[in-house]
This record gives C-alpha cells, structure tokens and sequence, in this order.
C-alpha cells in the first residue's frame, strides 16, 4: 500500500494517528447523511481499531487512505478500496464467492464541492487499475446522494439498477481507464 499525490493532494495509509479525523467524519451527522447511521464516539474507536486491523492482516482486502490537502496540510478525508473480501468467511471461498472490488469516500465538509473528491477518487481508481492489477471497479451509493452520483458520473462511472431501489451501482472497467491523476507514488 503506496502513498501517492495528485496537483493538489497528498494520499497516504490510514495510521494510528488518524484516529480524531476517523472519529469526526463517522460520527458526524451531515457526513453520514447518505451513508449510514452516525457512529457514536465508542462505535467510531471500534470502527477505527478495526480498519487498522484490517489494513495490516497478511493479504490485506480493507485498504483505506488519507486524504490530505496539499496548501493547507490538514486531513479532509478518507477513502477505502475494498478488494476481493470474501462473501462468507466462514466456508472455502471459491472465485465466484468474492465480492468485487468496491470503492468509497467520505470528506470533511469544509473540503465539499471543490472537486477535491473527484481528484482523490479518481486516483485511487489509477492506484487500483495500475498498481493492484484490478480489471474493474465498483462503487455503491444511496440513489438521493446526488453528489456521488455526480461523482461517479463525472469519473465515468457505468450504471446498473440494484436489488435495492435506493441503492445505485457503478463499474469502472479497466480498460476504459485513461487518466493520469497520480503526479507521484511513494
């Protein structure tokens, strides 16, 4: 799991001293709006202990980073990969029983609408496709969340109805892939 930059951001691997800016984002209400339901301050601490966890196992399939703005060096966000996670951990996976790899975002408000999203997303996409070797993404969304939408839209997003009436899926396919956002790995 690499550190990488864009123009105007640095993205680099959850760590322990991201816990306050795991916290403030989960357990904001405005965040979570399209979401999910707001953590409390105990939940988030589990959540945070968790994800580190998951992001150190021997194959780690819970990739999750920092996104940090380049002028004014504070952390605005986070944002997760999530890649070949088995369906039911308690029988042998077969191929067919993983789920796809799977993306997501979440931002400070301050660092809304300033397409900060869209160059943060977009290289985790080029991450993903150049250094993971994935042959496709996917991203799942709440289908009011018309900022996302407009996200992923804008990112070239293809989309598909789901089971679930107000949830939106999107695939990114590799080979449809060719942007160059990542100005540098590290």
């Amino acid at each position: 799991m690499h550190t990488f930059t864009t123009k105007r951001l640095l993205i680099r691997p959850l760590s322990t001293q991201d816990k306050a800016l795991y916290s403030a984002l989960y357990t904001n209400k405005k965040i979570m709006h399209y979401i999910g339901k707001p953590l409390t301050p105990s939940d988030a601490k589990i959540g945070f202990t968790r994800t580190l966890r998951l992001m150190h196992e021997k194959k780690p399939y819970f990739l999750t980073w920092v996104i940090i703005d380049n002028v004014t060096n504070q952390s605005i966000g986070l944002q997760t990969l999530i890649i070949n996670k088995p369906k039911n951990t308690t029988s042998k996976s077969a191929l067919s029983d993983v789920i796809p790899p799977e993306t997501g975002i979440v931002l400070a408000l301050q660092a809304q609408k300033k397409s900060l999203s869209t160059e943060a997303l977009g290289a985790l996409m080029e991450y993903g496709f150049k250094q993971l070797k994935l042959s496709h993404i996917n991203i799942r969304f709440c289908n009011e969340n018309l900022s996302i939408k407009h996200l992923a839209k804008k990112l070239g997003f293809q989309f598909s109805l789901t089971n679930d009436l107000n949830n939106v899926c999107g695939i990114y396919k590799q080979q449809n892939w060719q942007q160059t956002i990542i100005t540098k790995i590290l």
